[in-house]
């Protein structure tokens, strides 16, 4: 493994998308929040999906300097169009004008459609924490997950994020408590990281196509990834999975279930949906006492046990050594990495 600092990354993940033609903020806001999976201990949602980006771009299918668009405006609600824009982007967009509207109407909901794929929903979430509200972000993907003892896909992996602000703590220093979460046993993006590295998935989560479980994340690929909770006892995150669905694909005007396309194969245009949601804390009560509540709260979760994390915990500890030593990558991920710079004139710098 090789440690390369957070700058560096970033910089060379935003002159690459510049070459492609993003303006330059489109560019920076991208790169801070890919490179941000991987400072925080999840590289399956990080810079490992660049190449899946361009080619996206390649395949006209992802338009790096489109601005995303409100096409409906009715108060505390707004749908925006992402015009197959960069989907980091277009996703800080959304949550940002959902906070907008949060503090005018104590409750922002923006809707997207016509986006792309945005790495990880926690990032999102907190953008709305940081502005002292409470963040919540919904989205569906294409199908690879089956209903509960089903044996066809109909869903996709469908995250849930929701940030809260909190007082900062000892236990509990970023100021705010995150969760993120698939709606199935694992993300399509740890298959396609387990399959790179050879590593062997869990017992219980996936399944082959012919709905046979497997250990293999290639078979897993071409098969199912069974719903949160495993095989026999996915009833819960079937359920979720349909909630995220409902939410982010129809009430967007994005596609649905079976119906989405584009968010694992670039040759398709992307039809998923995203949800977000920002909660004005004030409008509710005050920010400071609500704080207090929820750093009491993560406390109550440090005291259940020697060993019990609260959420979000793991990616700050990550993100702090990170900070300080650099985000480690593999040779593999380096090699390919300096082949996309080196197809644009580009030096990694690493």
């Amino acid at each position: 493994m090789t440690r390369v600092s957070q700058s560096k990354l970033e910089t060379f993940v935003s002159r690459l998308l510049e070459s492609y033609g993003a303006k330059p903020a489109q560019a920076r806001t991208t790169a801070k929040a890919m490179v941000a999976a991987d400072a925080r201990g999840h590289p399956t949602h990080g810079v490992s999906r660049l190449p899946f980006l361009i080619n996206g771009i390649r395949h006209r299918n992802c338009v790096p300097s489109a601005e995303p668009k409100v096409v409906k405006n009715h108060g505390a609600v707004a749908v925006i169009d992402g015009k197959r824009g960069l989907g980091h982007y277009v996703a800080v967009r959304a949550m940002r004008e959902a906070v907008r509207r949060a503090k005018r109407f104590g409750v922002g909901a923006v809707a997207v459609r016509n986006s792309n794929h945005f790495g990880s929903a926690a990032y999102y979430a907190e953008i709305a924490a940081r502005a002292n509200c409470v963040g919540l972000v919904f989205c569906n993907a294409e199908a690879i997950v089956p209903a509960f003892e089903g044996k066809h896909k109909v869903f996709g992996t469908n995250p849930v994020a929701a940030s809260f602000p909190s007082a900062k703590t000892k236990i509990n220093p970023q100021g705010f408590l995150t969760l993120d979460l698939a709606t199935s046993s694992v993300t399509r993006g740890l298959l396609l990281e387990s399959a790179r590295r050879g590593v062997a998935l869990s017992e219980g989560f996936a399944a082959d196509k012919n709905g046979v479980p497997t250990r293999d994340a290639r078979k897993a690929l071409d098969g199912l990834i069974l719903p949160l909770g495993g095989l026999g006892k996915g009833y819960k995150g079937f359920a979720l999975a349909l909630l995220v669905d409902a939410l982010s694909g129809a009430l967007a005007g994005a596609s649905t279930a079976t119906r989405v396309r584009g968010s694992t194969t670039t040759a398709d245009a992307c039809t998923k949906g995203d949800f977000y949601i920002a909660l004005d804390v004030n409008a509710f009560r005050s920010i400071t006492a609500f704080k207090k509540e929820i750093a009491g709260l993560t406390f109550d979760v440090k005291k259940s046990g020697s060993r019990a994390l609260y959420p979000g915990e793991k990616e700050w500890r990550a993100e702090r050594e990170r900070r300080a030593r650099g985000i480690p990558l593999d040779a593999k991920m380096i090699a390919r990495l300096r082949e996309l710079g080196a197809e644009r004139g580009i030096k990694t710098g690493f």
